[in-house]
């Protein structure tokens, strides 16, 4: 796979689609993110979901089967998509397992970017688009925040952000690097 995606990956354009959803938390309170998190929805009826304020939820972006690109939150806002659990907020809301990084964060939303892929594996396109994608973030956070998004797995990780029965399947090293060939 590493090696379609590295021959892809030159031709590649990201494809991308603006909404608004009105599930949110306006401004990030003085708080700069400063990890993507990177999840998966198996829900068919996301969009609409996302799109109503009763459900609450929404992601930052949805990465879609075919490589396209949803964006439903701008960055300087805090996405409401995440589980939560019992860590304090004074620890540090990620943590390396297994060379996997999992999210354990009450307020994890306040300081980070959701990104979730449709299905419950990536396609060839879904990766492509992803690394394109934290191209175009780390261009937004120079842009609004005046600094550079570090593209390593500490800030860019593979996490729980909704309740799931399967287990995540993303090797961000792959985007990382991804990411890393094309200049920004």
């Amino acid at each position: 796979m590493t090696e379609i995606l590295s021959d892809r990956a030159r031709e590649f354009v990201l494809g991308l689609e603006e909404f608004s959803s009105p599930n949110l938390s306006p401004g990030r309170k003085g708080s700069i993110p400063d990890t993507v998190i990177f999840g998966f929805t198996n829900d068919r009826s996301f969009h609409e979901k996302f799109m109503d304020k009763s459900y609450g939820k929404a992601p930052h972006y949805v990465i879609l089967r075919d490589g396209k690109v949803r964006n439903y939150i701008e960055v300087t806002d805090s996405s409401r998509i995440f589980t939560t659990s019992a860590v304090s907020d004074s620890e540090k809301y990620y943590g390396k397992a297994d060379g996997l990084v999992s999210c354990r964060a009450v307020n994890v939303a306040q300081y980070s970017v959701c990104v979730l892929f449709e299905g419950d594996r990536p396609t060839v396109e879904q990766m492509l688009a992803a690394a394109a994608l934290l191209r175009l973030i780390s261009l937004k956070f120079i842009r609004i925040y005046r600094k550079k998004l570090p593209l390593d797995e500490n800030h860019i990780i593979s996490a729980t952000v909704l309740p799931s029965e399967y287990n995540f399947d993303i090797d961000i090293r792959i985007i990382i690097e991804l990411c890393r060939k094309k200049p920004i």
